[in-house]
């Protein structure tokens, strides 16, 4: 599967090691990641530094309609994340997985915390053990 890793990019990266094993964990899976990039924020720099806003809409709009599913880690507040989910989930039939910290619960919006779109998924976990046993259940390994 081709999974579009939502992150933020300019905002709180704050949890960036659990970002960067979520992605590890799903590469093990044999699953393909297309957006890794946006765990280097300098290398997404450089590639976006020469494109108008159009063009930078345009290529995250490409990059989620080629993807199979989108995962976010959603522990920290991102407008990008925010309405990358929202797109997926109002223009398209993929599905979403929304995860997030137990301990940054109170950062959330309900918005996300509460989403009952039959396509969305959110999950709260307690430690990345707890992380990767579901991810496991979700994605199995690629076939």
């Amino acid at each position: 599967m081709k999974i579009f890793f939502a992150f933020p990019i300019t905002g709180d990266r704050s949890l960036l090691d659990n970002a960067k094993k979520i992605v590890e964990l799903v590469e093990s899976l044999g699953h393909e990641v297309t957006t890794k990039i946006f765990l280097d924020r300098e290398k997404m720099i450089l590639q976006e530094e020469n494109l108008a806003p159009r063009d930078k809409y345009d290529l995250d709009i490409k990059w989620l309609l080629d993807s199979d599913i989108l995962i976010g880690e959603i522990s920290t507040p991102s407008y990008g994340m925010g309405f990358e989910v929202g797109y997926l989930l109002g223009a398209t039939d993929k599905k979403s997985i929304l995860l997030y910290q137990k301990t940054h619960h109170n950062n959330i919006t309900p918005m996300a915390t509460g989403n009952t779109h039959p396509n969305c998924k959110v999950f709260q976990y307690a430690d990345l053990a707890q992380l990767e046993e579901f991810l496991k259940n979700e994605l199995g390994a690629a076939r």
